[in-house]
């Protein structure tokens, strides 16, 4: 039995005997045709194309490449010259811009948005900066009192004098301290106040007891850092008191004035020739000093004294009668440019008492005079910005009502504001800040060498705060620097010999 295998095409009647059968074979592509014997075939499995394929792939990684476009800002992808595209780029926070050249405004620019409290372009959380999510890390002012960095923070109540400072530092607390030991001052050393100059800087003038000691002057930055020292050893008596004329110091010493210049090199003026400050040399300001001689006589001296041969701008006798002897402790700047004086007038008859004050106009002439029978003499002297005094009036032990001595504010017509006793003071000083609050530094009269720093209330002279002074000493002295805080000089001897102790006290 025989079977026949048919293929599967199409007749060519035209076809001659004996050729092959043309067949179609579909998916090889249109109107192409394969002559084969006949067989059987399977689909093809190549696709068509749909355009110019710009496909291509890189030479060294074999990742697909796009050659020949251009990009789009608002796709999502950053290419050519973009800078930022999110695909939005609405110019919104943390976004891009409309034309994708630059980033919107993000935690990090250095620039404080709506939508941030704090940027300072670092943002790494430390004390006084910004947090990485651009808010404000631990900061004076807060309300939160942060170990290592403040000693109090009251928020917006801080305020210099009150008890927490705007620095947050608490009222009273020695902020910086220098000490010296070793100098070699005849039986130790004392200080004059510190005086400032216009750049804020602190002079301090150190010296002994002895005749031949040399003056140490020294220049500290408001840290404490010794910016200049020089060692001036004066002819005479060392020097007691010390003020700042010009950019030179000015140092009053028994009959003799020396202005002593930015090199160390000074200029002695001495004799009874000129009002010499034998008592006392006072600055007044700007307007120069006033010299004060243990006998009636004072003089002004303009801010360019003390020079060879120069003169007082004016002399003044006391004012009248004439039966009292007067002497002067001390001498501040007064009302518009007037110098006040404060000492004490005693009756040649009777020996009788009176604590004075009396204020020149700047032409030297009397404009007030207030005496004060209730107590015997004023011996410290202080005034505000605006000119009024507060004063500090010693009595002997024991006297009726004020066992030692009394502290009294007066007005701007040198009535009394306020008065205070002191029980048993030893050593007092006064200062007055920018805010016409008093400074009160005062030793304890008992004699363990206690000292106490305190700031009081203007108008009543109630105790705002009140610190001890562990370190103060021999002849300590205070005064008040341009930004209120409170610098403290002390001589002492220690050890090794004579010391030096400068602080500066928080207001």
């Amino acid at each position: 039995m025989s079977s026949l295998l048919l293929s599967v095409g199409c007749f060519n009647p035209e076809a001659p005997v004996g050729e092959a059968l043309e067949t179609e074979t579909e998916g090889v592509g249109t109107g192409s045709t394969s002559s084969t014997n006949p067989t059987t075939q399977g689909p093809s499995t190549s696709s068509p194309t749909t355009g110019v394929d710009t496909t291509d792939t890189d030479e060294e990684t074999g990742d697909p490449t796009t050659e020949g476009s251009d990009p789009i800002c608002g796709d999502g992808m950053v290419e050519g010259d973009e800078v930022c595209d999110d695909g939005v780029n609405d110019g919104g926070y943390g976004g891009c811009s409309d034309d994708c050249s630059e980033f919107g405004p993000s935690c990090g620019d250095s620039e404080v948005t709506d939508e941030e409290t704090c940027d300072d372009g670092v943002n790494d959380g430390s004390y006084g900066g910004c947090t990485d999510e651009c808010a404000f890390a631990a900061f004076c002012g807060d309300g939160v009192v942060d170990d290592g960095d403040e000693l109090c923070d009251e928020g917006d109540e801080n305020e210099n004098g009150l008890g927490c400072n705007v620095d947050c530092t608490t009222s009273g607390t020695v902020v910086e301290e220098s000490t010296q030991t070793g100098l070699t001052f005849c039986d130790g050393a004392f200080a004059t106040p510190a005086q400032f100059t216009p750049a804020g800087n602190a002079l301090v003038a150190a010296t002994g007891y002895c005749g031949g000691d040399s003056q140490l002057l020294q220049e500290f930055s408001p840290s404490l850092e010794i910016l200049q020292t020089f060692d001036v050893l004066l002819p005479d008596t060392p020097a007691r008191n010390a003020t700042i004329v010009g950019d030179r110091w000015v140092l009053s010493a028994s009959n003799c004035n020396y202005a002593v210049e930015s090199d160390g090199t000074f200029t002695e003026a001495c004799g009874d020739q000129r009002i010499t400050g034998q008592a006392s040399l006072e600055s007044v300001g700007k307007l120069g000093y006033v010299g004060l001689d243990y006998g009636n006589l004072l003089g002004f001296f303009g801010p360019g004294s003390p020079a060879d041969d120069d003169a007082p701008v004016w002399t003044a006798e006391p004012p009248a009668p004439a039966f009292y002897v007067y002497t002067w402790y001390g001498v501040a700047a007064g009302p518009n440019d007037s110098v006040l004086v404060a000492g004490r007038r005693e009756r040649e008859d009777n020996g009788d008492l009176e604590a004075l004050m009396v204020q020149y106009t700047a032409a030297g002439n009397v404009a007030d005079t207030n005496t004060f029978g209730a107590v015997s003499q004023f011996t410290e002297i202080a005034t505000g910005p605006d000119g009024t005094p507060l004063v500090y009036s010693f009595l002997n032990f024991g006297e009726p009502g004020y066992p030692g001595g009394v502290l009294t504010q007066f007005n701007a017509a040198l009535g009394v504001s306020w008065s205070q006793p002191l029980t048993n003071p030893g050593q007092v000083q006064l200062a007055v800040d920018s805010t016409g609050a008093p400074i009160v530094l005062l030793e304890d009269g008992n004699g363990n060498g206690a000292y106490e720093l305190r700031k009081l209330d203007r108008t009543d002279g109630s105790t705002v705060w009140s610190v001890g002074l562990p370190n103060a000493d021999n002849d300590t002295q205070i005064a008040v620097g341009p930004d209120d805080y409170i610098w403290v000089t002390a001589g002492g001897y220690g050890p090794m010999g004579g010391q030096l102790w400068v602080g500066r006290v928080s207001p």
